[in-house]
């Protein structure tokens, strides 16, 4: 039968008469595999001179073969059970839970949880027996366990042999004979001891790969780790579902990027860390939960403060046993944080590609290449940004037998490629590797690029070669029709080995969306419309261009107080705020642009007027100019509806133009800059304001 463990981090098991498979937590012997997912330890400081330990274990298997055994530092004066349940609600009460602050990017709010022999005593409790095992000779110790059937790894001896040193007993649990794998319980041993310490040396050998550790230590105020970083995570650095841009990378744990937080502090600490993640009175959990527990009541009853920490290691990290010292007068940390004020909304959901940015992948590829318009029949995409080695040069490719409404292929290639180089490579020749591309439609479900490209008698590929990694990017395109294009490398097997970096980056680069809207702006903001019928191909309110070293704020305080969303045609609109753009460090002239919504001004779907006056006065802005610029158009037509028009307004110049792309709720760009360095900024404002998508789509009403 196969079995499996779900183990503390700090228990030693030993399994009956069986080969060594693996050693785990504290020191696992066993001969089933082990799982090992989180790992829960509570501590209590009674006061007294002992400690109090209740330890979570998961087992699967043969009940005749669970056994385990705990280094404690002195023979328990209490060896007694717990509930799992009381384990998953401390849990469930201190899990830490982050509150975004509003999300922009497509005007919805959401509040969500981004969790030896010698000396024995024998006894017998709840479904155990156990014995404990107080030998201060090592070899007489292990010769015992060996004698009793266990099986002791020689990697184990010298970490057991330190224990021993250091005058650690040995608590050994079986199940009873007549106990199954379902009684089993946590199991709550009290002994001497001056602070709370977790054996997890004797974990190396076998632990999980990484291997987390919840403690929650119950006392008269908050403890933290004494020989372990007492580390913080920066909130800063939350950041919610980068998935508002098909880009960006949805596998976000719990919502956020928290979990990769912790993953850099314990890069930051070789494993060595604890973060506090709910430090309070025990008298602020909540009642009513506390009270459908036993072990709760006791422990808020008797205790004062609690505190969880939470810590997570691979093996070769395990080289110190972390031990927790009391911390006087230290600030309560709730588990509740409230993001908003702390990160930039715009950035938390990933209404910007600034943080796609990535050099190392860059700096494989030298070469780079902006396509601003990827056509499809009469339709056009925003611009492609491409990257490549050196001595590769970018192609378009037409079926010379194809149709006028075929869109053109793309290849990047080291060698000139026609298109009788595709039926080449699909008959097994020899042709140069390639990465190809093309805009479909949505609707176009074909399985690759590559079976656009060959006869249906070519479509399967020799053995030696295929086409790989491919990947669809949707971008907006027609507001009716969604658009995607599909990338993907033909190569053989081999030379896609030999070079499976460098094919990598080529196929990820175009998924940051770099230079997305210009071929000079590096950094694209977007949000405002979701498609809410289709959330993988998503028609956006603004889509505007802005440099590299510039930043996104939402302008004042005030615009946050507009939170009512606005219904329009079956999708969701963004409230009406202002978007600022700007250098992130000061610079002379204080070059920015604004986005401004009209909706704040009465516009209206209908007349497509809106308050010219009031919007001029509230941004400092000419009314004439703003009347010169605001299109004369009629209902859906296609063509690009206004250039950027240039301005002088008291000390400032630069260009303002209208964006009507947002289903009918239009912003307007303003770029400028102090009039003594207008012309220092000139293209670059203008760049700016030409860069958002400013069709009329759903422009009436």
């Amino acid at each position: 039968m196969r079995s499996r463990l779900v183990v503390p981090a700090f228990v030693v098991f030993l399994l009956l008469a069986a080969p060594l498979v693996v050693l785990a937590c504290g020191g696992l012997f066993a001969s089933v595999p082990i799982d090992q997912t989180a790992e829960r330890m509570i501590f209590t400081v009674n006061g007294d001179g002992t400690i109090t330990a209740v330890v979570g274990i998961g087992y699967e298997g043969d009940p005749a073969e669970f056994s385990w055994i705990l280094p404690v530092p002195s023979v328990p004066s209490a060896v007694e059970v717990a509930e799992t349940e009381d384990l998953d609600r401390l849990q469930d009460l201190t899990n830490r839970v982050f509150t975004p602050p509003p999300d922009y990017c497509a005007g919805a709010s959401v509040n969500q949880g981004f969790g030896g022999g010698g000396g024995i005593t024998y006894g017998a409790v709840g479904p155990y027996e156990y014995v404990v095992i107080d030998n201060d000779d090592p070899d007489e110790l292990i010769a015992w366990l060996q004698d009793k059937g266990y099986a002791i790894p020689d990697a184990a001896v010298p970490v057991i042999e330190d224990y021993v040193a250091m005058g650690m007993k040995f608590l050994a649990m079986r199940l009873a004979p007549s106990a199954g794998v379902d009684d089993i319980q946590p199991v709550r041993v009290t002994f001497t001891a001056d602070q709370p310490m977790i054996p997890i040396r004797l974990a190396a050998a076998a632990s999980a790969e990484i291997l987390p550790l919840y403690v929650w230590i119950f006392g008269d105020t908050r403890y933290a780790p004494e020989n372990w970083a007492d580390a913080e995570v920066d909130f800063t650095q939350i950041r919610g579902r980068i998935g508002h841009f098909a880009g960006g990378d949805t596998n976000y744990y719990g919502g956020t990027n928290y979990a990769w937080l912790l993953n850099d502090l314990q890069a930051e600490y070789d494993g060595k860390f604890f973060v506090t993640e709910y430090a309070m009175p025990t008298s602020d959990l909540p009642a009513q939960s506390v009270a459908e527990s036993a072990l709760l009541t006791e422990f808020t009853d008797r205790f004062a403060y609690v505190t969880r920490l939470y810590g997570q290691l691979a093996p070769e990290q395990m080289t110190l046993d972390p031990m927790f010292a009391p911390v006087a007068d230290a600030a309560n940390q709730p588990n509740r944080i409230d993001l908003t004020g702390i990160v930039d909304p715009l950035e938390f959901f990933g209404c910007t590609t600034r943080f796609f940015y990535d050099p190392d992948l860059e700096a494989l590829l030298p070469n780079r290449t902006h396509i601003d318009d990827v056509d499809h029949n009469d339709f056009n995409l925003t611009g492609i940004d491409v990257r490549y080695p050196e001595g590769w040069t970018l192609q378009q490719v037409t079926d010379p037998n194809g149709s006028e409404y075929d869109s053109p292929v793309y290849v990047i290639a080291p060698e000139e490629v026609t298109w009788d180089t595709f039926a080449a490579f699909a008959r097994g020749e020899e042709t140069p590797p390639m990465m190809v591309f093309r805009a479909t439609y949505s609707m176009d479900y074909y399985t690759t690029v590559y079976g656009t490209l060959v006869p249906d008698d070519l479509f399967e590929l020799p053995d030696d070669r295929d086409s790989h990694q491919n990947f669809v990017l949707h971008v907006p395109g027609d507001w009716y029709y969604p658009t995607s294009v599909t990338f993907e490398i033909l190569t053989t097997n081999e030379d896609w080995q030999a070079n499976v970096e460098q094919y990598n980056a080529m196929l990820r680069y175009p998924k940051l969306y770099q230079f997305y809207r210009s071929a000079t702006l590096r950094n694209t903001l977007y949000f405002g419309v979701l498609n809410m019928q289709n959330e993988a191909f998503p028609n956006y309110g603004v889509l505007v261009g802005y440099p590299e070293g510039w930043g996104e704020r939402i302008e004042n305080e005030e615009d946050q107080e507009f939170s009512d969303l606005y219904q329009f045609g079956g999708r969701i609109t963004l409230s009406p705020f202002t978007v600022l753009l700007e250098p992130e460090v000061e610079t002379e002239g204080s070059p920015h642009a604004r986005l401004i919504p009209m909706t704040k001004f009465g516009f209206s779907t209908e007349t497509r007027t809106f308050d010219v006056n009031a919007l001029a006065e509230a941004y400092g802005l000419d009314a004439a100019v703003i009347e010169a610029a605001m299109p004369r158009v009629e209902c859906r037509t296609w063509s690009t509806i206004t250039e950027a028009v240039p301005y002088t307004t008291g000390e400032r110049s630069g260009f303002i133009r209208f964006d009507f792309s947002g289903s009918g709720r239009p912003y307007l760009i303003d770029a400028s800059v102090d009039t003594a360095q207008f012309a220092q900024y000139e293209e670059l404002l203008r760049d700016i304001a030409l860069s958002a998508d400013n069709e009329p789509e759903y422009m009436c009403g």
